[in-house]
C-alpha cells in the first residue's frame, strides 16, 4: 500500500470550497478501456496481469474498508492503471465513512454494479464494494457485464434468479 501515501492532496480550484482533490500522476487509462483493448480469451500475460490488478483492487478496498470508508461506486471506470500495471481506486464522489451500526440506505452507485441490498431500498454496510468487485472481475475477465440491464426492477429480478440466496430473502 505504499503507492497510495504517494498521492498529493490539493485544495479545490476554488478556494471557498471545502473539497479536497486528490492528484495521482502517470495514469494512463481506466480498467474499462485497458480491458476493452485486451482480446478475448485472455492469454497467460494478460490472466497474470489480471491477478496482479485483482490482487491491488482488493488491497485497497481492504485499506478503504480498514478506515471505515465504503466507495460505493466501485467499477472499471473508477479503477486506474499504467503501463507497468499499477492500479489506483478513483472516484471518490460517492464514498461515505462507515461507522458500525449505522448502515446507509441511500441509492448510489452505478446500475450494474449495485448490491442488491442498494437495489431493493435496504439497510447496507461495506460489503457492497464487494459485491462490487465481483461485478468488476467478472467484466474485466470476460468483457461482459455480469447483469447488463436497464433498470433497477429488471436488475433486482435478474440477479434473485441466479442467486437463490438473494431470491428467499426479496
Amino acid at each position: 500500500m505504499a503507492a497510495l501515501s504517494t498521492a498529493q492532496p490539493v485544495q479545490a480550484a476554488a478556494p471557498q470550497m471545502k473539497k479536497k482533490v486528490v492528484v495521482f500522476g502517470g495514469m494512463q487509462r481506466d480498467l474499462k478501456v485497458y480491458y476493452g483493448l485486451v482480446p478475448r480469451p485472455l492469454d497467460s500475460q494478460a490472466t497474470a496481469r489480471l491477478h496482479s490488478h485483482a490482487d491491488q483492487i482488493m488491497a485497497g478496498l481492504c485499506f478503504l474498508h480498514a478506515n471505515s470508508v465504503y466507495h460505493r461506486d466501485l467499477k472499471p471506470a473508477n479503477i486506474l492503471t499504467d503501463d507497468l500495471g499499477n492500479i489506483r481506486i478513483c472516484d471518490f464522489g460517492q464514498a461515505n465513512y462507515y461507522a458500525p451500526g449505522r448502515c446507509q440506505t441511500m441509492c448510489v452507485g452505478t446500475l450494474w454494479y449495485r448490491a442488491p441490498e442498494i437495489l431493493k431500498g435496504e439497510a447496507y454496510d461495506l460489503r457492497v464494494d464487494v459485491w462490487s468487485l465481483g461485478c468488476t472481475l467478472v467484466e474485466i475477465t470476460t468483457g461482459r457485464f455480469l447483469y447488463p440491464y436497464d433498470n433497477e426492477a429488471s436488475q433486482i429480478a435478474q440477479i434473485s434468479l441466479s442467486n437463490p440466496l438473494i431470491r428467499h430473502a426479496a
